[in-house]
């Protein structure tokens, strides 16, 4: 339904007609109660379109319009709708109504076009304006959702092929794992938990057992070469050091026992790390699996196959008797 209200002139006098060739009336809009007016919608009934005026001004407690002069060069009477706007709708909702009493045109009259207003035409250019701006946003917004859509298809790719990085990631730490699992075997062993036999088949096992020979064998013997007794003095002398002696001889300071002792030709005698000549001779018995002399010094990690045939020996719990003679083999 709409409401017809009276409008008023800046004195607050109600309006109800005006005089041919007027210009640039101004009038007054109250009593709309909560509604503000969007726009003013002038013509007469000459007319085929309105006039719309949307510039309005707000002074105290009216709405400020002006009359397009246009209209007021016909004695036609003036209608006016104003339009309410709100958040979802555009509604006319008050109108007015004004007569225009008719008189000759004054000789000195120039005509003023108000710019206050917009023809049907405009807006309805504006609106094809719209509507082309419109077409061309959502031609616009399916690119941009075309683009969201390919992002959002590289992006599944992206998931699929980070989900497949993460499986061979898992695969490959399981991998490292077995690998970690498997070095731990052969390196001090998993109490068979990962091979068969690890708990006596790894390093650690054979360095505690070789550890544990070693710690039975009191020195090291080095067999170097077969020589006289006067050269022995001449040879190179490092602990463990041993020389066969090709003739019979007697003992001097450089022994450990001391000078005045004969020995046989083919006695071996080594080099002690306290720095004295020791000799090897007599009978040999095993004691702890291991070969010792009769004179309490030790016969130790023979090279070749000496050494070879000890650790066997050892290994089948066989005790054997070396002579002196099997010693001078070595050096032969």
């Amino acid at each position: 339904m709409i409401s017809k209200i009276v409008p008023f002139d800046e004195n607050g006098t109600p309006i109800s007609n005006l005089v041919q060739w007027d210009k640039n009336v101004y009038i007054y809009i109250k009593d709309l109660g909560e509604n503000i007016p969007s726009a003013v919608q002038f013509f007469n009934n000459s007319m085929t379109e309105t006039l719309v005026v949307d510039s309005i001004e707000s002074v105290a407690n009216y709405y400020k319009v002006k009359i397009p002069n246009i209209l007021l060069t016909h004695p036609k009477p003036i209608i006016g709708y104003i339009n309410i706007t709100n958040s979802t709708e555009v509604r006319c909702k008050y109108m007015f109504y004004i007569t225009v009493r008719e008189k000759p045109m004054p000789s000195d009259y120039i005509y003023v076009e108000s710019d206050d207003y917009i023809t049907i035409q405009t807006i309805r250019n504006e609106c094809k304006l719209y509507a082309q701006n419109a077409k061309q946003s959502e031609v616009i917004s399916q690119s941009h959702e075309l683009n969201a859509s390919n992002s959002a298809t590289e992006a599944e790719k992206f998931l699929i092929e980070s989900e497949r990085n993460k499986n061979a990631s898992s695969q490959n730490a399981t991998e490292s794992l077995n690998y970690s699992n498997l070095s731990k075997s052969y390196a001090v062993g998993t109490n068979n938990s990962i091979r068969d036999g690890d708990s006596t088949d790894n390093a650690k096992y054979y360095y505690e057992r070789t550890k544990n020979i070693s710690q039975n064998i009191v020195g090291i013997l080095i067999p170097i070469s077969s020589i006289s007794f006067r050269e022995l003095a001449s040879v190179s002398k490092e602990t463990g050091y041993t020389y066969n002696i090709k003739d019979s001889f007697i003992t001097d300071s450089t022994f450990k026992e001391g000078a005045g002792y004969k020995y046989p030709a083919g006695t071996n005698v080594y080099y002690t790390s306290d720095g004295f000549w020791d000799c090897l001779s007599g009978r040999y018995e095993t004691v702890n699996n291991l070969n010792t002399s009769d004179t309490g010094y030790p016969l130790d990690a023979y090279q070749g196959k000496i050494l070879k045939d000890m650790f066997i020996e050892l290994d089948n719990n066989v005790s054997e008797e070396i002579t002196q003679n099997d010693i001078s083999s070595i050096f032969v």
